[in-house]
């Protein structure tokens, strides 16, 4: 992908001018990046769109969480209003490629949640500028579900009354705003960074979003992953390691928060990856759709939304049945 006049001519006024800019692959987000090999110093060339991802707020967390002692890209240059940045390049080293060449995946995951322990317990991580993850953002990212999957269901009942009651179900989890979370902390947008010690030897990806909620949003996000099955060696070791880093947490408010979120963020996956779909006719990301009515299924077996089960089940009475069916599109 060629590079825009007006991005060429931000990258005029930088000390990158004389480099030469790749184009990087990309995937869901309206964000581009090219690598830029030849400047001072090993970069990337964010472009994004002020309509649809505005730069200010990945700036802004970016610049906090480097405050807060954890690794988030240098910020080297910036026309935020344009919609240009230029951000330290961490390179390919993602936890999955790690993962994928054989690397054991407890301590990568052990430092991802020494990593939230870190965030969680700063006592300065709530203070910037994000908005909360109240209960109107988490039932606008649930309603994604019913917009884009259910009319592709083969059966379907009334979903009012099952919003309703899980509406109810979140009002504690949704008043919390003890964390400053990050909402897509899993291992595509983990990196290893050599050369870096403790929590810092993990680089920090996508984060723009960050709304500040309930600590137990990113755990889950960690270790219930769309993409990856997670061992339960690993899932129950974070969980144990998270609560010894973090005292004041407690497990049993922990384990249902991470049901309900968990509920919560599956089903809405759900419905972006079937958006993608929709818009775009690939196919790749509807093969996760089984991981994901599993995991909705064991988010179901808590205590706390165990009375919910029959009004999902009613407006959605075949839930693993269609995943499956549109998860053969992808051959």
């Amino acid at each position: 992908m060629a590079l825009s006049v007006m991005a060429r001519s931000f990258l005029q006024s930088t000390d990158w001018h004389l480099a030469e800019a790749q184009a990087l692959p990309y995937d869901m987000s309206d964000r581009r990046y090219w690598r830029l090999v030849g400047g001072p110093r090993p970069a990337l060339l964010m472009v994004s769109t002020a309509a649809h991802e505005p730069i200010g707020p990945y700036i802004r967390v970016a610049d906090h969480l480097r405050a807060l002692g954890v690794s988030a890209p240098d910020i080297l240059a910036a026309d935020a209003e344009a919609g240009f940045a230029i951000v330290e390049d961490f390179g390919s080293g993602t936890f999955n490629a790690h993962l994928q060449a054989g690397e054991p995946e407890g301590h990568l995951y052990m430092l991802a949640v020494d990593v939230l322990a870190h965030i969680h317990t700063h006592p300065r991580a709530g203070d910037v500028d994000c908005p909360p993850y109240d209960q109107a953002a988490l039932l606008r990212e649930l309603d994604v579900f019913a917009e884009w999957f259910l009319p592709h269901a083969t059966s379907v009942g009334d979903w009012t009354v099952f919003r309703a009651a899980f509406a109810r179900t979140l009002d504690d989890v949704a008043e919390n705003r003890s964390a400053l979370v990050l909402r897509d902390f899993h291992i595509d947008n983990l990196m290893v960074l050599e050369g870096r010690t403790g929590v810092q030897a993990c680089g920090l990806l996508d984060f723009q979003d960050a709304l500040i909620g309930a600590p137990a949003y990113d755990v889950m996000s960690l270790i219930e992953d769309a993409r990856r099955d997670v061992s339960d060696t690993v899932y129950e070791a974070a969980i144990a390691r998270y609560l010894r880093l973090v005292p004041s947490q407690d497990e049993t408010a922990l384990r249902r928060d991470i049901a309900i979120l968990g509920l919560q963020r599956h089903l809405k996956v759900i419905g972006v990856f079937t958006r993608y779909y929709q818009r775009t006719g690939r196919t790749k990301y509807l093969a996760h759709l089984v991981r994901l009515a599993g995991m909705v299924e064991r988010c179901f077996a808590h205590s706390s939304l165990a009375p919910l089960l029959p009004l999902f089940s009613d407006a959605c009475p075949n839930l693993a049945g269609d995943c499956r069916r549109m998860a053969a599109l992808n051959g």
